[in-house]
C-alpha cells in the first residue's frame, strides 16, 4: 500500500439538492483542480452514506435540502468524530452562527465566485 499523500488526488464531497448548482459546483472544482475526485450527493442522507463509507480531504454543504440539512448533516458527521472541513455555502444567511456552532468550518453566502471557490481550495485543501 502507497501512502505517498502527496500523489494521492484529493477528494471532494459536494452536498447539494439543485442539480444545476451541483453541476457548477463539480465543474468549478474540476477545472481549479484538475486532477480533483468528486463524489456529488444530492441529499444529507446520502452524503451522510458516503462519508461513513470513504474519508474526504474536504466537504461542501448546502444547508437547505429535503429530508436532512446541511446543518444536521455537519451535527452527524461531528458526532462520529469525523475530522473532515466542512465548508458551508448557502443562500440563507441567517443560519452562519448555527452553522459554527455546529462544526462548519467556513461559511460562504450564495451565490459563491471562483474567486471565493479558489479561497476554499487554498485553504482547506492539503495540495
Amino acid at each position: 500500500m502507497n501512502n505517498d499523500m502527496s500523489s494521492t488526488p484529493a477528494h471532494i464531497l459536494i452536498v447539494e439538492d439543485e442539480d444545476d448548482v451541483r453541476t457548477f459546483f463539480v465543474r468549478a472544482f474540476e477545472r481549479l483542480i484538475p486532477d480533483v475526485q468528486i463524489t456529488a450527493a444530492c441529499s444529507g442522507t446520502e452524503a451522510l452514506d458516503a462519508v461513513q463509507q470513504y474519508m474526504y480531504d474536504l466537504i461542501i454543504s448546502d444547508h437547505r435540502m429535503a429530508g436532512m440539512t446541511g446543518t444536521d448533516l455537519v451535527k452527524a458527521i461531528r458526532t462520529q468524530s469525523i475530522n473532515v472541513p466542512i465548508v458551508m455555502i448557502s443562500a440563507d444567511a441567517t443560519i452562519r452562527e448555527q452553522a459554527r456552532q455546529v462544526g462548519v468550518n467556513e461559511f460562504f453566502h450564495k451565490p459563491v465566485t471562483l474567486i471565493q471557490l479558489r479561497q476554499i481550495i487554498d485553504r482547506w485543501l492539503p495540495l
